[in-house]
C-alpha cells in the first residue's frame, strides 16, 4: 500500500470547512465534544449569476471545490481516515477522494480473522476497536469469503465513537462493500468498491462538518504509487457550521479521475452541485479546462477549472510556484458567457478561504 504523509495544502479546504483559522466563527455553536449534527439550511437550486461583484466569492467556492475533490495526500490507511492538524492552516477535514481510499484501504489492512458461528460456512468476521490518542475510539469490523485474500461482496465498517485526534472529534461511520478485486498476489493491484458515508461528523471548537452520502472508487495501483483510478458520486452533502453560522454544500453529480505520474498526480474534476453560504448560494458546473497537476508537497502546480453559472462563467487557474514561494490561485470572470474575461485577480490560497463567509 502506498504510504505518504505529506500534509495536505489546500487552504480553502483548510480552513473553509473545519478551521482554526481567522474567522472561523465564535460564541454560540457546537462544541468539540458535541453530538447533535449542524441542520445546514437547504441548497439553492436557483443558477449562480456570476458578476463583478461576487467573483471573489465564486472563485473561493470554485477552489473549495477543487481542494474537497482531490487530495490524495492522506492515503495512509495507518490512523484515522483524515483527522490532522497541519500548524500552518489549521484543523481540516479530509477531501472525498482520499477519504474514500483511506477507508477502502484500512478495510483492507486485515486483522486475524475468525470462522463466526453466526456467519455462512466459510465467512470470516473480524472487529477491532483503537483507542485514539487522545479520547474516544474507533471501531473496524469486517465480513470476508476469505481470511486473507481480498473478494468481491467482502464488507467492511468503521465507526467512530468521539474519537478526539489533535482536537478534532469524529463521530459516524463509514461502510465500504469490495465489488471488484484483483491481482493482490501480484505487484499490481485493482479494487472498486462502494462507500457509504452515513452522519460523520468532524468538530474542531465552533467549527464542525457533517457528510452524507455514496461513493463509487476504483483504483489499480502498485505497492509503490497512488495509482490510476476514479471516484464517482450521485449525492453527497456537507452540513458546514462556523459558530452559529449554517451553510451547506451538495454534490449531485462527481467524477475526478488521477493518475500517477513521476512524483506527481494529475486529476481531472467534473461536477454538478449546489450551495448555500453565507454570501453566495446556488447551482453551478465544474469542469476541466486544463488538467490539475499536484505535486509530492501537496499543492497544486497547474491546472484550471471552469465554474459555470447563469449564463456566466469564471475561470480559476492555479498557477506553479517556485520551490519557495507561496501557491497562487488567477480567478478571471465572463459575466455574460462571451468569451471575454472582464478582469484578472491573483491571489494567495488563504487569501480565498473566508470570502463564503
Amino acid at each position: 500500500m502506498y504510504i505518504n504523509r505529506i500534509p495536505f495544502a489546500i487552504g480553502a479546504l483548510t480552513c473553509a470547512m473545519l478551521s482554526a483559522c481567522g474567522g472561523g466563527g465564535g460564541g454560540g455553536g457546537t462544541s468539540a465534544a458535541g453530538t447533535g449534527t449542524p441542520q445546514a439550511p437547504a441548497p439553492s437550486e436557483t443558477e449562480i449569476a456570476i458578476t463583478n461583484d461576487n467573483t471573489t466569492q465564486v472563485a473561493s467556492l470554485g477552489h473549495l471545490i477543487v481542494g474537497n475533490g482531490l487530495s490524495l495526500s492522506m492515503l495512509t490507511g495507518e490512523t484515522l481516515v483524515g483527522a490532522e492538524v497541519s500548524t500552518s492552516q489549521g484543523a481540516r477535514v479530509p477531501s472525498l477522494v482520499e477519504l474514500t481510499f483511506s477507508a477502502i484501504d484500512r478495510a483492507l489492512r486485515r486483522p486475524s480473522r475468525t470462522s463466526a458461528s453466526t456467519t455462512p460456512v466459510g465467512a470470516f468476521t473480524d472487529s477491532e476497536t483503537v483507542n485514539c490518542s487522545e479520547s474516544g475510539s474507533y471501531t473496524i469490523s469486517g465480513e470476508a469469503a476469505h481470511p486473507i485474500n481480498i473478494s468481491p461482496g467482502d464488507k467492511s465498517s468503521i465507526r467512530y465513537n468521539n474519537c478526539v485526534e489533535q482536537g478534532v472529534n469524529i463521530t459516524g461511520t463509514i461502510n465500504i462493500v469490495i465489488s471488484e478485486a484483483s491481482g493482490f498476489a501480484e505487484s499490481e493491484r485493482a479494487i472498486k468498491a462502494t462507500t457509504t458515508v452515513s452522519n460523520l461528523r468532524y468538530s474542531y471548537e465552533s467549527v464542525s462538518t457533517s457528510m452524507n452520502g455514496t461513493v463509487q472508487a476504483y483504483r489499480k495501483a502498485s505497492s509503490l504509487s497512488r495509482g490510476n483510478g476514479w471516484v464517482r458520486s450521485d449525492g453527497f452533502t456537507y452540513d458546514i457550521q462556523r459558530g452559529e453560522v449554517k451553510s451547506v454544500l451538495k454534490s449531485t453529480g462527481l467524477e475526478v479521475t488521477f493518475k500517477d505520474d513521476s512524483f506527481q498526480t494529475i486529476y481531472t474534476i467534473t461536477q454538478t452541485a449546489s450551495a448555500n453560504f453565507p454570501k453566495l448560494k446556488g447551482r453551478f458546473a465544474v469542469t476541466t479546462a486544463i488538467p490539475l497537476v499536484q505535486n509530492s508537497n501537496g499543492f497544486i502546480e497547474r491546472g484550471a477549472v471552469n465554474l459555470a453559472g447563469a449564463n456566466s462563467k469564471l475561470k480559476l487557474s492555479y498557477l506553479q510556484p517556485s520551490s519557495n514561494s507561496t501557491p497562487l490561485v488567477q480567478y478571471q470572470p465572463d459575466t455574460n458567457n462571451d468569451d471575454n474575461y472582464e478582469m484578472q485577480t491573483t491571489t494567495t490560497y488563504d487569501a480565498l478561504t473566508d470570502s463564503l463567509w
